[in-house]
């Protein structure tokens, strides 16, 4: 039994046994309703299921009658459907197989689920790659969020797949588009790369006088990445809330939340390729090498998933005491070149963070009373 949101899933070839199971469908309290692809199959009396997903990307809007007659009468052997197909019926040895002599594959094991299908069609000579980022939690009247460390992930993604096309899928408005990517020549990964280990160096450098470790450092690096991409910047204390997951109840703290996340994973990203890149032993550009080498070491303690994404409402964090992370903060913003705006707060505006703030108090004061009893 498959458990899935992927309806995709039904097209597989399985033993008859199988069954598959969408989630949004799942009901404990109630029942699970479950989906044989063997009697589906049967019942739409076709070799494959495949076939009648062939038949409605061929025209959408046919009645389920139409698609039915369309699907039986697919030629299977045309090139067209072939290709469709392939992706439901290459085996999963033949893919193994065909990355064995490229690439170190226990380092596959530790990517995240994105990165490994870029990696896979990377690996497997693609000729564009498609990557699938994550959904993110953003206000839809802003640009995606997604826009910030679009230049890492190019980076990360010319890495393998140098000089063709990425097609990267993110939000755009309502809904969700394929953006092209054109990845660089190997002569400006050097480049890209060699900046890259001069940030990342710096960074650390600078890190280590300010005694900063690295559960704030990447968020910091994140915050200038992000600050780097805007006209205006957000108020320090909102920066700070973000830094710290204190949500306030406003788009403007969902939007940056969402723009530092993009920036963390994309350096995340740029981390994981980095290790795969390594992992193919290729030493005819020993400076390249050098770099990713350099950036890779120093990216040893990146932050783990659970703690780079925090979700608006969630407990907060304190990643550093407040004025003490305040003055980093204002030094990201002038490193950048980033103008402070000015912050004038309403009497009205003060007496409601005066309220919270003891809103807060009272809540931790209540949560340490009970741990103590």
């Amino acid at each position: 039994m498959i458990f899935t949101s992927d309806t995709d899933l039904v097209l597989y070839d399985y033993p008859k046994e199988t069954l598959v199971v969408f989630l949004h469908e799942v009901d404990l309290l109630l029942s699970i309703r479950t989906h044989s692809p063997e009697q589906m199959r049967q019942k739409l009396q076709l070799d494959s299921l495949v076939q009648f997903a062939y038949a409605l990307c061929q025209n959408q809007q046919d009645t389920a009658t139409v698609l039915i007659q369309n699907a039986r009468s697919v030629n299977m052997k045309s090139d067209r459907y072939l290709d469709f197909s392939r992706r439901y019926t290459l085996s999963t040895m033949e893919s193994a197989n065909r990355r064995q002599n490229s690439c170190n594959t226990p380092f596959l094991q530790d990517l995240d689920v994105r990165v490994s299908e870029f990696v896979d069609q990377a690996l497997c000579s693609s000729t564009r790659p498609l990557v699938y980022l994550p959904l993110l939690v953003e206000d839809p009247g802003h640009a995606s969020a997604w826009n910030i460390g679009h230049d890492v992930r190019k980076l990360a993604y010319s890495l393998l797949a140098s000089e063709t096309s990425v097609d990267e899928y993110r939000r755009k408005a309502q809904g969700v588009l394929a953006h092209e990517i054109k990845t660089d020549s190997q002569a400006d990964q050097l480049s890209g790369i060699r900046t890259m280990d001069q940030q990342v160096r710096a960074l650390t450098l600078w890190a280590t006088t300010r005694d900063i470790g690295s559960g704030l450092l990447w968020p910091l690096f994140g915050l200038s990445l992000v600050l780097a991409d805007l006209n205006t910047a957000p108020a320090i204390s909102l920066a700070l809330r973000v830094l710290n997951a204190d949500f306030d109840n406003t788009w403007a703290f969902v939007q940056l939340t969402a723009r530092l996340q993009a920036a963390l994973y994309s350096l995340r990203m740029l981390k994981q390729i980095i290790s795969v890149r390594l992992a193919l032993q290729e030493k005819n550009d020993t400076e390249l090498c050098g770099h990713l080498s350099s950036i890779n070491s120093q990216m040893a303690l990146f932050p783990l998933l659970e703690d780079m994404f925090t979700v608006p409402g969630q407990t907060t964090r304190n990643l550093a005491e407040q004025d003490r992370l305040k003055a980093v903060v204002e030094e990201i913003y002038a490193s950048v070149g980033a103008q402070v705006p000015s912050e004038h707060v309403s009497n009205k505006k003060k007496k409601r963070q005066a309220r919270e703030l003891d809103r807060k108090r009272r809540k931790a004061e209540m949560r340490q009373t009970l741990v103590e009893s």
